[in-house]
Formats: structure tokens, C-alpha cells, sequence
């Protein structure tokens, strides 16, 4: 009996030791499945906490900053290699030739209005692109935009160097310099290039190779021996001698046979600087031309406002911060095409169908003042940003700017973040400094994009939303990289 009680008490235990075993293996399944699903979803989490924390909702802008500063500020670094130059702002105070008296700084009315013209041609150069046949760089009738770029950097030409103030352009085909003797619009701040004064300066044949290339480009004619061009700019036009000669970023660094366009005749307004120095994909253009030399790579850092300083460097190391977008694989285009996708303002993603992107596409172009995008992406980001502006006064607006307001007696404001989405996974927060534009004064403040005419017309990011990043065209690769903090 004792024996019958301790095996039905031996049952009773093992038969509860089994169900709890069941269960404590179940709870075990229960949670090895919880724990399974929250890893799954673990790395949105991170990811979601890390770009809240990279990319802040909303900036505390100081006014002042808006505002224009006749003193060059230069405390940021410059990249201090050989092949680095110094980029300032075309019409601000660290500009060699805005020393002094007489410098010239167009209204701001004007200022737009050419950075509207530079986006139409920008814009028909980029359509022209897709067509069958080769097509000039500006098509009859788009108005003269391309020339106009709002950054520059000072170089040596010639032996001895003769210095030169170029404006940055990643559109034009061609790099051109005014050269003596000069029969139109001649009226640049620095002394014009004059050949007769290098040693090293040559006339490129009429019958090379180098001459023949730039038909597609623009037009060629001869002179004796000698090969001369001409770009058509609606109503105007560029033309001169197509030549060779030593190209100094610094005494120990130098591009010897640098092909460029000697201008004789270049009519329109070029900002009294001594010309453009090209840097688009181009087979002429400046980076092409040095592309063995420095890893067929370069990069820029557009200064945070007219009184700072940033750099211009061919080759150089790749920041480990830099994140990617693929060029556009379109070899008959000369521009830097890429894939936008989306914005965000205020740290959350407008809801703008992908087509309007897909159909209009994005150029990367540091040398127009503001990008413009497709008006359903325009106004869609506009309204977003309204939405967040309330606590501050509206204002009307300004020529093709809408989205204004009224700072007068603000020290500081706080404003929504806007980032931009790439194809690649990328995004990209536009630094405070390129968000608003004062038009011309704290009365008229002004969020600093347009719209273009069209939505099929191409989107422009431009060079006040690119600014304070090391951008990165790594042509090796087909690839635009942007890293933060590039100018200091």
C-alpha cells in the first residue's frame, strides 16, 4: 500500500513535472519568438533614433546671419593641399575683386532674375542632351543664364602666371578666360589674360584633334592655321581662340597644356569676373582634362554666407562621413544628374508621388543661387513649411517667392529642417544657412527655393542648399557623395 502511495505519488509528480516542464518549454518558445520579432524590428528603431538625432526637426537660426557682411570672415579651414583652391562668393567682401572701391553687387531683384535665366538654359541644355543629335550648350531663346555662377576662385595662367577670378560652373562645356585684345564686354575688375605675356601660351591647330571636338559643342571656324569658337547664347554669343597654356592652382602644383577658350568677344553680363572655369563632364572641361592626375575626382565646399570661405580640391581623401547617390548613366549629358526621391520637413517626408521626381529628374549645380523644383514638389514642401511657421508674421511675397516672412525685432527663430532624398538611400539635410533668404532685408525673409515653369522641367539643387558640405563627384565611380562640416 505505502508502495502503491509512493508510485501514484511519483506519477502525480512526474505528470506535473511534465506539464510544467510543457509549459516553461512553451513560455520558452513564447518568448524566443517575442525576442525573434523585437531584433526583427530593432534595427528600424536605431535607425529611426539615429536620423532624428542627425537631423533635428527644426534649427534655431540667428537673424543677423541673413544678413550680408562687407568683412571677409576666413576663420574656417581650408582644405591646405596643393590642389585646393580658395571658394568665395562671387559678390561677397573675400572676392579680390569686390576690394576696394568700386565693386559692383547687382540688387537682388537682378541676382534672381539671372539665376532664373541659368536654370531655363540649364534646363534646355539638359533636354537637348536627350535628343539624337549634339547641340549647343545654350539653345537659341533660353535666355543668357549659363555664365552666371555665384562662386569663384582665383588661379595663375600663363608663364608667369598672370592671376585670374573664374566663376565656378559644372554646366558649361568649355573653360574660357577674356583675353587681350578684347573687342566686347571688356570690362572685367582684374587685368584681362594677355598671351603676348606667356611663354608657355599656344594657339591650338585648326586641323587637330582638340579643335574638331568641340564641334557638338559649339561651332569652330579657322584662321590660317588657327581654331576659333563660338557658343550661342540666345541673342549673344561667346567666340575666340581655342588655346593651350599652364594652368597654376599653386606654385608647385600645375595643369601645363590646359585647353580653354581665349574670349575676345564675349557678350552679356559675366559678373566683371575674368571667366568661367568648367568643371562638368565634358570632354574639354577642366576636370576631364586633369582626371589621370587626381583620381578623376574632385570636390567643393560652398562657404555658409558671402563673407566666409570654402575650397575648391581635385583628388584629396574621401570623408568617412560622406554618404552617395549614383550619377545618372547618361553619357551624352555633360551636367550631374541624379535621382531625388522625396523631402522631408520637419523631420517628416512630404507626401509627393514619386512620379513628379521620375519625370522631372535632378541636376547638381553649385553655380545657381537656389534650386528649383517641380511645382507639385515645390508646393507641397511650401505648405508643409507654412504649417510649421505660424508663430511668425507672413509677409508678401517676392518675384516668384511666396512662402515670406516678416523677422523685424527677432534676435533668433526657430525654423523647420528640410532634407532632401536621393536614390541610393541617402538624405540629405540642408544646413540652416540655405533654407531662407533675406530679400534684401529682415522685412522679407523668404524660404529660398523656386518653381520651375513646368513639372517635366528638370529639378535644380543649387549651391545655396549644397552649402557647408564637401561634395564629392568621384567620376571614377559615377557616384556624388556629400559629407558634412566640409568647410571647417
Amino acid at each position: 500500500m505505502n508502495c502503491q502511495k509512493t508510485k501514484l505519488i511519483r506519477d502525480k509528480f512526474s505528470m506535473a513535472t511534465l506539464i510544467s516542464s510543457t509549459s516553461l518549454s512553451s513560455l520558452f518558445l513564447s518568448a524566443l519568438l517575442l525576442l525573434l520579432l523585437c531584433l526583427s524590428s530593432k534595427p528600424h528603431v536605431v535607425e529611426a533614433k539615429k536620423t532624428e538625432e542627425t537631423f533635428p526637426q527644426t534649427h534655431t537660426l540667428e537673424v543677423a546671419s541673413l544678413l550680408a557682411s562687407d568683412v571677409c570672415n576666413r576663420s574656417p579651414k581650408v582644405s591646405n593641399q596643393d590642389s585646393s583652391l580658395q571658394v568665395v562668393h562671387n559678390y561677397g567682401p573675400c572676392n579680390p575683386r569686390n576690394q576696394g572701391k568700386g565693386a559692383h553687387v547687382p540688387s537682388h531683384g537682378k541676382m534672381l532674375l539671372q539665376d532664373k535665366l541659368r536654370a531655363k538654359a540649364i534646363q534646355a541644355k539638359a533636354k537637348g542632351s536627350k535628343s539624337s543629335s549634339p547641340t549647343a550648350p545654350v539653345q537659341s531663346g533660353t535666355g543668357l543664364g549659363i555664365g552666371t555662377g555665384m562662386y569663384a576662385v582665383t588661379m595663375g595662367l600663363g608663364t608667369p602666371a598672370q592671376e585670374q577670378t573664374l566663376l565656378l560652373d559644372a554646366t558649361n562645356d568649355l573653360s574660357w578666360i577674356q583675353c587681350e585684345p578684347c573687342s566686347t564686354s571688356c570690362h572685367q575688375k582684374l587685368p584681362r589674360f594677355n598671351p603676348a605675356k606667356s611663354s608657355s601660351y599656344k594657339n591650338v591647330s585648326c586641323s587637330s584633334a582638340t579643335c574638331k571636338s568641340i564641334n557638338g559643342l559649339g561651332q569652330t571656324s579657322c584662321s590660317g592655321t588657327t581654331c576659333h569658337y563660338e557658343y550661342q547664347l540666345s541673342s549673344k554669343s561667346l567666340s575666340g581662340v581655342l588655346a593651350t597654356d599652364t594652368l597654376s592652382f599653386t606654385k608647385p602644383d600645375t595643369i601645363p597644356n590646359f585647353i580653354f577658350g581665349c574670349g575676345q568677344k564675349n557678350e552679356g553680363p559675366f559678373a566683371r569676373a575674368s571667366g568661367v572655369l568648367s568643371l562638368s563632364r565634358s570632354s574639354l572641361s577642366l576636370t576631364s582634362q586633369i582626371a589621370g592626375k587626381y583620381e578623376n575626382r574632385f570636390s567643393h565646399c560652398l562657404p555658409s554666407s558671402s563673407s566666409s570661405v570654402g575650397h575648391l580640391t581635385f583628388g584629396g581623401k574621401i570623408p568617412k562621413t560622406a554618404k552617395f547617390t549614383p550619377i545618372k548613366n547618361d553619357t551624352r549629358s555633360s551636367v550631374y544628374p541624379v535621382d531625388m526621391t522625396g523631402v522631408s520637413v520637419g523631420g517628416r517626408l512630404v507626401p509627393i508621388d514619386e512620379s513628379f521626381f521620375e519625370d522631372a529628374g535632378c541636376i547638381v549645380d553649385p553655380g545657381t543661387l537656389i534650386s528649383h523644383l517641380p511645382p507639385a514638389v515645390y508646393s507641397t514642401m511650401a505648405r508643409a513649411f507654412e504649417d510649421l511657421m505660424t508663430d511668425y508674421p507672413r509677409t508678401d511675397g517676392y518675384e516668384d517667392f511666396q512662402t515670406c516672412y516678416d523677422f523685424t525685432g527677432y534676435d533668433s527663430v526657430k525654423i523647420p529642417s528640410i532634407s532632401f532624398h536621393f536614390n541610393g538611400g541617402l538624405e540629405l539635410a540642408v544646413d540652416k544657412s540655405g533654407i531662407m533668404i533675406a530679400l534684401p532685408s529682415l522685412k522679407k525673409v523668404c524660404l529660398a527655393f523656386a518653381s520651375n515653369f513646368e513639372d517635366g522641367n528638370e529639378a535644380i539643387f543649387g549651391g545655396s542648399q549644397l552649402r557647408t558640405y564637401d561634395v564629392i563627384y568621384d567620376l571614377a565611380k559615377g557616384r556624388i557623395g556629400f559629407a558634412p562640416g566640409g568647410c571647417s
